[in-house]
């Protein structure tokens, strides 16, 4: 099996605009929607991590009109095991309209199933969350630049890069585990205080010996 790659580069290219053979299209109301099947996300996060990388369903549950899912994708990198996860929802049935009886009366629906339909929703969120098919949901939005990343603020404060973050870590906490950290640090959202929890969290694991990002 080939060798892990950097987190940013796996980013970089699952982050570059999909050849269009990969992408399908449907009509959504009155708008005709271009989207990534499931399964092409599949191959493509299979292709770009080079079959590092782990799929589950972490919550599902049911109301009386919809189901609602958790999908998680977890990428095992050079430098870390990073995650990201995806809401998916879907209506269990539909409203359709008899003509014989001139009332609404709930039918199955008409195109897959709701738990795939759900899943599917869930699995490619997750997965644009790593990039995966983002150009295709504002394709007015001109393509992020080096020049415009470096003008974006900085979420893990001092640290240049998210290994300098997991490298001090490590320097001020010797006995912390760098696959600990790293899971640790991915689990804090990116903001202003981003820098600020991270610290406070191994000034609490050096002296409690828990790890704890919330």
């Amino acid at each position: 099996m080939e060798s892990k790659r950097l987190i940013a580069d796996i980013i970089r290219d699952l982050s570059a605009p999909i050849d269009p053979k990969y992408l399908e299209s449907r009509v959504q109301g009155k708008t005709n929607v271009t989207y990534v099947p499931w399964h092409h996300a599949v191959r493509l996060l299979e292709c770009h991590t080079r079959g590092y990388w782990n799929y589950s369903i972490t919550q599902l549950y049911t109301t009386e009109e919809r189901i609602f899912l958790i999908a998680r994708i977890e990428i095992v990198a050079e430098d870390g095991i990073f995650f990201r996860e995806g809401t998916g929802t879907e209506v269990l049935k539909e409203k359709k309209f008899n003509r014989d009886t001139q009332s609404y009366e709930l039918s199955e629906i008409a195109y897959g199933d709701p738990s795939s339909n759900a899943e599917s929703m869930a699995l490619r969120r997750a997965a644009a969350k790593f990039g995966l098919g983002l150009h295709l949901y504002d394709k007015n939005l001109p393509p992020l630049t080096l020049g415009a990343a470096a003008s974006l603020p900085d979420t893990i404060g001092r640290w240049r890069t998210f290994s300098e973050a997991i490298d001090w870590a490590l320097s001020v906490a010797p006995s912390l585990d760098r696959t600990a950290a790293t899971h640790a640090l991915n689990q804090i959202p990116p903001g202003k205080d981003r820098a600020g929890k991270w610290r406070a969290a191994i000034e609490e694991f050096k002296t409690t010996g828990v790890l704890n990002p919330n």
